[in-house]
């Protein structure tokens, strides 16, 4: 088994914002095989939930997601579908994309609507690594 990766450059609206990714193999039905998510909270502090830091709003910010150990062989004709999302209430906790330093104890003015941007430039590009077998 081998690792995939997404990497994501993203312009947060707010100070704080999730970043959830799925690979879908789409031919007729999205099936999907691989998810991951990773609070951008920590994602500037080195993944470590005991120091999270607020995020700069409307600056770029890089998130890789590690889509873990997966076989799967896309056939012939079948086309990547990449899906990429702030949250995914109610599967997983809810995000408030503002700063906060516990999102389980949010209020309800905590919670605001979430404005993302994906970059996909020369300068700025976003990709996903998925190892090829031959």
């Amino acid at each position: 088994m081998r690792q995939s990766n997404s990497e994501k450059k993203s312009n947060p609206h707010g100070s704080a914002t999730g970043c959830t990714a799925g690979v879908r193999d789409f031919h007729g039905r999205r099936r999907r095989f691989r998810r991951a998510r990773i609070h951008g909270r920590v994602t500037l502090s080195g993944r470590r939930y005991e120091h999270p830091r607020p995020l700069k709003a409307n600056q770029p910010a890089e998130f890789a997601i590690p889509l873990r150990s997966h076989d799967h062989v896309f056939l012939k004709g079948h086309r990547i579908m990449v899906q990429v999302q702030s949250t995914w209430f109610p599967l997983i906790d809810r995000n408030p994309q503002k700063f906060v330093p516990n999102i389980y104890a949010a209020k309800a003015v905590d919670y605001v609507i979430a404005t993302q941007r994906i970059y996909t430039s020369r300068t700025r590009p976003s990709h996903i690594v998925l190892p090829i077998v031959k």
